[in-house]
């Protein structure tokens, strides 16, 4: 897949979550991760992540998760008002 097609998928789900009332907060990996999450939660928002996209990072912290090796630790957070049923 290139990178024109990775973009116009990103894109296409960061608006399919902007629909549904999502709102991207920061991308960031643990232990903070779930500091943030109980924070969010605390405040009465409910909270989703999705996997980190590379093209999003700048380029320090791209190589430094990539030669870590900790891509898959590091994820978006969105959220969004609880709906009140």
């Amino acid at each position: 897949m290139d990178k024109r097609t990775l973009s116009r998928k990103k894109k296409s789900r960061e608006n399919e979550l902007k629909e549904q009332g999502w709102i991207r907060q920061n991308t960031i990996e643990e232990p903070r991760l779930s500091e943030c999450i109980e924070l969010y939660e605390s405040l009465g928002y409910e909270v989703h992540l999705e996997p980190v996209i590379l093209s999003e990072l700048d380029e320090e912290c791209r190589k430094c998760y990539e030669l870590e090796g900790k891509i898959d630790t590091v994820k978006t957070i969105y959220i969004r008002p609880k709906s009140r049923n």
